[in-house]
């Protein structure tokens, strides 16, 4: 994504220029990862990764969401990080980070019973110990719904990844930030005006993998939705008054939770679509990625 340099002329360019001042002010660092080549096999083990089948260690238990096992989507090699791009970068210095997902399901995370369809299994076994894992039988046939995907590993590409910059892509808070000096009549063109802009960054860039950093959402901001499911709260309509006194108490936590992961639809590496062209986000506490307790997380499910 684009530098400071880079966004300031974007913007200039776009005719955003009344948004610079905050969106430069919330340049962040993070990481972008992106497939490298066309879809192989059988890259060497503990390479990062989309697609093709995991390099676990053998004692390691397949993730499932009650009796469906997940799909495997992407591992991370943190040694292949620049830890000193990002300040104070909380990750581990060392072994794999792997993402999961129930891809015949698919939950869409506003639900507290979509818990465990979403997994993230933090591998510290030396590299020399893990192999490839063919995945575990299992037929989706059962489904209420026709599952999205088949059960066969996504297509395998190598990821590559390289220190970036990130802003905030939230529609709601920049308008916040620039209310004072603009007309109510004013606000829907120019609200309509960044999301096209952010969505036009998306499809330049082929899809937005990225490692911690902001999210580039698609409905709005995910903290809060991701305190308040995460604690028993249904946010699939909206929720009975006897639920807020509880809503309010939760709320404040919002601010712990950070991005982890942000894994776009992509066609042309790992081949996958999530919902109608969306993303998925891979979210964790600050303290919880601190102390390597990758347990705990949510995981959100956006689309247009």
């Amino acid at each position: 994504m684009p530098s400071q340099t880079e966004l300031a002329q974007l913007l200039e360019d776009n005719d955003l220029s009344i948004f610079k001042d905050y969106l430069l002010s919330t340049l962040t660092q993070c990481y972008t990862l992106e497939p490298k080549g066309e879809a192989m096999d059988d890259l060497p083990i503990a390479m990062s990764k989309v697609g093709g089948l995991p390099h676990l260690p053998e004692n390691f238990v397949w993730p499932s969401k009650g009796r469906r096992p997940l799909m495997f989507l992407a591992q991370i090699n943190l040694e292949q990080i620049n830890p000193d791009h990002v300040p104070d970068n909380p990750l581990p210095r060392s072994g794999l980070l792997t993402f999961w997902a129930d891809t015949a399901g698919l939950p869409w995370g506003f639900d507290p019973k979509d818990n465990g369809g979403y997994q993230v299994h933090y591998i510290s076994d030396p590299i020399d110990s893990l192999e490839m894992r063919e995945l575990p039988p299992y037929d989706a046939d059962g489904l209420e719904e026709e599952p999205q995907y088949p059960w066969t590993p996504f297509n395998e590409c190598e990821l590559q990844i390289k220190d970036d910059y990130c802003f905030d892509a939230n529609p709601e808070s920049v308008i916040d930030a620039i209310r004072s000096s603009i007309s109510e009549s004013d606000e829907d063109e120019l609200c309509e005006r960044f999301m096209d802009f952010i969505e036009a960054q998306g499809e330049e860039s082929e899809g937005i993998h990225q490692l911690l950093g902001l999210p580039y959402q698609i409905q709005g901001d995910m903290r809060t939705e991701c305190q308040l499911v995460s604690n028993g709260i249904y946010l699939g309509n909206q929720p009975p008054e006897s639920e807020n006194a509880k809503i309010e108490s939760l709320k404040p936590g919002a601010k712990d939770w950070r991005l982890l992961l942000q894994l776009d639809s992509d066609y042309d590496a790992a081949d996958w679509m999530w919902g109608d062209c969306g993303r998925l986000y891979y979210w964790i506490k600050d303290e919880d990625l601190r102390n390597a307790d990758f347990s705990k997380g949510w995981c959100v499910l956006q689309c247009y």
